[in-house]
């Protein structure tokens, strides 16, 4: 029935997240120093990424960009946000027709190593990719929030009086 085909393809989905995320293990995407240009030197990676991606035409995937923690949470939001949005872009101009991609920029606020080093700071600098809900309905609000808590703004404490509301009660839609 209908539920066993979108469990086969959610499979294939997190089996294209795992190639992708191979790809990004063996070569990161790299960009100009504090900005949201690509460096050449990635287009290789660009291309094996968007080989992965397109072999699940019915997935929904999100490109999640990292900063390290140079400069302030906000303006690291706002570069990771933009960093994902650039590799969505590039990788729709190598291959169009891509299954649908959300570029979502996580910051600093997920690193992966420790922030003190040059060798730490290179590997939170990096992009992810994430299989999701192929219900763009279905993804929890909660998944756009870490980006921008923690940050010093007035999206910081939006995203925090969003937080506290939904710690209180689910919001129910009839």
């Amino acid at each position: 029935g209908g539920s066993a085909e979108a469990a086969a393809e959610a499979d294939a989905a997190v089996s294209c997240a795992a190639a992708a995320a191979r790809i990004l293990d063996a070569g990161q995407i790299e960009f100009e120093a504090g900005s949201a240009t690509i460096a050449p030197v990635s287009a290789a990676v660009v291309t094996a990424l968007a080989e992965a991606l397109g072999a699940c035409p019915d997935g929904r995937f999100e490109i999640a960009g990292h900063t390290d923690a140079q400069g302030s949470p906000t303006g690291n939001a706002r570069l990771s946000g933009q960093r994902a949005q650039a590799v969505v872009d590039a990788l729709a101009a190598v291959r169009p027709g891509l299954p649908a991609l959300v570029a979502r920029g996580y910051g600093e606020a997920q690193p992966v190593a420790d922030n003190a080093t040059e060798v730490g700071r290179a590997r939170n600098r990096r992009i992810e990719v994430a299989a999701l809900d192929p219900d763009p309905e279905a993804e929890p609000v909660e998944a756009a929030l870490p980006a921008l808590e923690g940050g010093d703004g007035p999206d910081a404490k939006c995203a925090a009086d969003i937080a506290s509301i939904l710690a209180e009660d689910a919001i129910a839609f009839e």
